[in-house]
């Protein structure tokens, strides 16, 4: 009898060792005490800098500071009005009353690239005169226009092709006195004058350049054929084509930001011989008295035997208006 109830007594200890290691096991993680708040803002709270160099900041390689700019254009558009008149009413002397004005456009576009060059101007010129109780008559017509597009190698060694165009805008008339009728002598695009060439430039200056190369010049008519006709052929050619070389050189030099002085002169060889070269040599100085206000001399020398046999010779002297649009 005191077996079993010693033996009952050891059975129910073990069995209450044996919960109390159970409830331990289970309940022990719970009861460990939480964290301070000290202690979490410490674990938690990351660094604020690194935070935000990593997730704001874009990488350095996105920016490339390293790109040349974009080529851009440099425009120019100027127009001058010249006019002059004289009127006379009992002038011992003697005069006739005469009226005359010139109206001219010059533009310009160019655009500089790294390592190229693109450069357009055109300009047209009109003029009349009125004199005495003689009709009106044209003084100046001319409609031309030039591109030249330069790879820059060099200051000295620059390739180009170009293209030039050059004809009149109203028709033209010669006068043989004043008893004959007029006689009409060109029209619009009658002659057209176009050349294209290739070769090679040269710029040692900010306002001299030069250029040489093969060239092909044609001369395109319509009404007035003795522009294109060749004259050793029996039948009347309305287009001629004369392959051959070019050399072109241009000044353009500022004095005391008042004074211009324009220059170019293009002369042309097909190699038939000296007496069928061409030459155009355009000179013109501009001096600037008022924004508006500026005085001009020109002077062209040409010689061209398929329009005359002769030197041919333009100078003109005014006092005019002046604007730049661009």
């Amino acid at each position: 009898m005191r077996i079993n109830l010693t033996a009952s007594l050891l059975l129910v200890a073990a069995i209450a060792s044996a919960q109390d290691s159970t409830t331990t096991a289970t309940v022990a993680p719970a009861a460990t005490p939480a964290p301070s708040a000290d202690t979490t803002k410490a674990v938690v709270q990351p660094p604020a800098a690194p935070v935000a160099a990593t997730t704001v900041c874009p990488p350095p390689a996105v920016t490339d500071t390293a790109k040349p700019k974009p080529p851009y254009w440099k425009k120019e558009l100027v127009a001058n009005f010249n006019v002059a008149s004289s009127y006379f009413h009992g002038w011992s002397q003697g005069g006739e009353d005469n009226l005359a004005w010139t109206i001219k456009l010059l533009g310009s576009a160019e655009r500089e690239g790294i390592d190229w060059n693109w450069a357009n101007k055109a300009s047209a010129e009109f003029g009349q005169i009125k004199l005495g109780d003689q009709g009106i008559r044209k003084t100046s017509d001319e409609l031309k226009g030039e591109s030249v597009l330069s790879r820059k190698l060099s200051k000295f060694l620059n390739p180009f092709v170009s293209g030039a165009f050059q004809t009149q805008v109203a028709r033209g008339y010669k006068y043989p006195s004043d008893t004959l009728p007029r006689q009409a002598v060109s029209a619009f695009l009658d002659p057209l004058n176009l050349t294209q060439s290739v070769g090679v430039g040269s710029k040692p200056t900010a306002w001299l350049q030069t250029r040489l190369g093969a060239a092909l010049r044609e001369v395109r008519t319509d009404e007035f054929p003795s522009y294109s006709d060749d004259a050793k052929t029996a039948s009347v050619e309305n287009w001629k084509v004369d392959p051959g070389a070019e050399s072109v050189t241009e000044l353009k030099h500022t004095f005391g930001q008042k004074l211009l002085l324009q220059s170019t002169l293009s002369l042309f060889s097909n190699f038939k011989g000296w007496d069928e070269a061409t030459l155009d040599w355009t000179s013109t100085a501009s001096f600037q008295f008022t924004r508006f206000i500026n005085l001009n001399a020109s002077g062209e020398l040409r010689r061209d035997i398929q329009q005359v046999d002769a030197w041919q010779w333009k100078h003109v002297v005014s006092l005019g208006l002046t604007y730049s649009f661009l």
